[in-house]
């Protein structure tokens, strides 16, 4: 299988040959290698094609907008690569709208077969990423400003027992049992988003915390009773600041 990378513009056709990430044979006798390591191996593989394919691709923008082979922003170049998550192939391309002196590889939209946005999505870098492990969902499906309530069932079908749900081109939604939850879930959302993007500016690989990590981290944290107590605390901590430089917040 190879990258496919598409011109649409007239009869214009780019072929780059880069080959997918496949499991490699099994290694020789007495090798300490486990199951484990392997998926490790291909993860890691993954992320680093997947970095390199996103660099090819936005120099390639930036080289054909140099040449002014481009039409404003009607046209596009895509590339086919492993996703990040090492789950599968993603469909790098360039989000509407964008012009393509302004690409950059960590701005590029990585989307499956069934046009699911799959590369974009939070990478657990940090342990304050756990937080979200498994519990973000995310909607593709702007459609402009919302002036109906038919927007409130759809949203919330999307969000399902999650705790956040990112609205692509739009903005971030969290939820919880309480006012001090869901503030305590938007905080720290908006932080790990921060470390991701100024991480994933340096152009390097990824260092991502393994699933059976997050996953311990998050069953751990799951329910009320061991957010909650941080969350009040978070809230509370600025109704003190405010009773004292701000008084009418409180009133």
């Amino acid at each position: 299988m190879s990258v496919l990378t598409r011109l649409c513009r007239g009869a214009g056709l780019l072929k780059w040959s880069s080959p997918l990430i496949t499991r490699g044979e099994p290694r020789g006798v007495g090798s300490t290698s486990t199951a484990q390591q392997a998926d490790e191996d291909i993860l890691r593989n993954a992320q680093k094609q997947n970095q390199q394919t996103r660099i090819d691709l936005a120099t390639s923008y930036r080289a054909m907008e140099y040449y002014n082979l481009h039409m404003g922003v009607c046209n596009h170049l895509t590339a086919l690569c492993p996703a990040a998550n090492g789950e599968g192939t993603v469909m790098l391309l360039v989000p509407h709208g964008t012009h393509w002196s302004q690409v950059t590889a960590s701005c590029l939209l990585g989307l499956n077969e069934k046009g699911a946005l799959k590369d974009c999505t939070l990478r657990m870098i940090h342990q304050d990423s756990m937080r979200f492990y498994d519990n973000v969902a995310y909607d593709t499906e702007y459609d402009g400003f919302a002036t109906t309530g038919e927007e409130g069932p759809r949203i919330a079908s999307k969000l399902g027992d999650k705790i956040a749900l990112i609205l692509g081109n739009h903005g971030v939604l969290t939820v919880g049992q309480t006012v001090a939850v869901a503030f305590d879930h938007m905080y720290y959302m908006e932080r790990v988003a921060m470390y991701q993007m100024l991480a994933m500016q340096t152009g390097g690989e990824l260092q991502e915390i393994q699933p059976q990590v997050a996953a311990r981290w998050s069953l751990m944290q799951e329910g009320l009773p061991f957010i909650l107590p941080y969350a009040e605390t978070h809230l509370r901590g600025f109704k003190n600041l405010y009773a004292k430089k701000s008084p009418e917040v409180l009133q």
